[in-house]
């Protein structure tokens, strides 16, 4: 795949589902059409989150496991460690829904706007170019299973 990105700038991978819903042009070269002309947009510009993760009691900062869910059925997610750390700056689709979800060991679910019960979470919706700030206070539960993310972004997986 070929995609533009400029991070710095508000401008995400188009290339990855999550960011465009699944809506990118796809070219098939073969020995009877070997090529082919093709536009790589930058855009739409994302939303983005800025803030920390920090232990509610100690302060300690943590790097968490992080879920992102967009859309109509909240079903195209990104979800993994490194994509959020102690201190983050990430790209979220903008003027779309999007459900945030964070944890890590030891401690209780964070879900955006800031609550522990996931039936009191909300979307998020920001504009593009958007920024956030969300400082998070995970609280320490002695019940909660040992942190969990499944692979870290970026991982690929060959079948």
């Amino acid at each position: 795949m070929i995609g533009g990105e400029k991070e710095d700038e508000g401008y995400a991978n188009m290339t990855n589902q999550f960011y465009s819903d699944g809506k990118f042009e796809i070219v098939v070269l073969t020995s009877r059409n070997p090529a082919a002309s093709v536009t790589i947009p930058l855009g739409p510009k994302a939303g983005i989150l800025v803030g920390t993760v920090v232990d509610a009691v100690t302060n300690a900062p943590l790097n968490p496991c992080v879920e992102f869910r967009r859309g109509t059925g909240f079903s195209n997610f990104l979800s993994g460690t490194g994509l959020v750390n102690a201190k983050y700056r990430v790209l979220v689709p903008s003027s779309t829904d999007v459900l945030m979800k964070v944890w890590h060991g030891g401690h209780k679910f964070w879900y955006y706007p800031g609550t522990t019960v996931k039936a009191q979470s909300r979307p998020l919706n920001l504009k593009p170019g958007e920024v956030t700030k969300i400082d998070i206070r995970l609280e320490p539960d002695p019940d909660a299973p040992p942190s969990g993310c499944g692979m870290p972004v970026g991982t690929v997986v060959n079948p």
